[in-house]
């Protein structure tokens, strides 16, 4: 719902959103090797490093060639998107970027980066294939 708000708000285009469990292999399958994936918020919701490391491997799986995957490591203290949080949401659990990073790279992402920003968390980005 959130990511359909930003899409409306910034009048994007070619945009798809596809509910599933992002560890479970099965929810992948509706999803035809998109250009970019999208994991911003999700990995310090989840608890075990595994979950976090299949979710990786899933992404470079069906990413097309040249896709990008995005992800943050640590959940950014803003209150709008707590708004999201339920009162049984799990605990958060930030994990150094640089970890992340090299995740990434064992998946076979290339190109991987940290971008740090003025505000919110750092993200982490790679590249499926060739070196950019």
């Amino acid at each position: 719902m959130q990511g359909r708000e930003l899409v409306a708000q910034e009048k994007l285009a070619n945009v798809t959103f596809a509910v599933g469990d992002a560890t479970d292999a099965a929810s992948y399958l509706i999803l035809n090797e998109p250009d970019i994936v999208l994991a911003t918020g999700l990995f310090p919701l989840l608890q075990r490093d595994d979950a976090v490391r299949t979710v990786i491997r899933l992404a470079f799986e069906h990413l097309r060639e040249g896709g990008y995957f995005v992800c943050t490591a640590t959940r950014h203290r803003d209150p709008a998107s707590s708004r999201w949080d339920g009162p049984l949401a799990p605990p958060i659990v930030d994990r150094p970027v640089e970890a992340v990073a090299g995740w990434l790279r064992a998946s076979g992402f290339a190109a991987t980066r940290v971008e740090r920003r003025s505000a919110g968390e750092p993200l982490v980005i790679g590249v499926k294939g060739a070196e950019v």
